[in-house]
């Protein structure tokens, strides 16, 4: 048995094709053992049909929020080539990729199980602030 309590931190629109993501934070609390586990839920949604959700430990926040800045600070600096893809992926498979496209414009990819959505390399900045908060509700408790 156990017993989930959650805050809902946020939704983010605006990727191409209507995507979103959200982000909750999560407690789960085990009675038998008197055991808790605390994380985000953070879900991907491509559209009505495809969802992917990955649970991100309390113990892979901040490594995430520190992968996130890596690989949107370094926007392929010391590439070789012209094209480049920098990604951050989670023990839960939850993952980020920043790229550019043949016009120089840079992307992101943002994936979770079977669910990617793709957008502005700006978006994960907005995403990295909503793991923010959500990282804050859980060390507050």
């Amino acid at each position: 048995m156990s017993i989930k309590s959650y805050l809902e931190i946020d939704t983010l629109p605006g990727f191409l094709g209507g995507g979103t993501i959200s982000v909750d934070a999560v407690e789960l609390f085990y009675p038998a053992t008197k055991t808790k586990v605390q994380g985000l839920r953070i879900e991907v949604r491509k559209n009505e049909d495809i969802t992917g959700v990955s649970f991100v430990d309390i113990d892979e926040i901040n490594g995430l929020l520190k992968g996130i800045d890596y690989i949107a600070k370094e926007l392929g600096e010391g590439c070789k080539f012209k094209m480049f893809e920098a990604n951050y992926r989670t023990k839960s498979g939850f993952e980020i990729t920043v790229f550019n496209e043949s016009d120089s414009t840079i992307s992101c990819t943002i994936t979770s199980g079977i669910a990617s959505i793709h957008g502005d390399v700006s978006a994960i900045q907005r995403l990295r602030s909503l793991i923010n908060k959500g990282n804050a509700a859980l060390i507050a408790k």
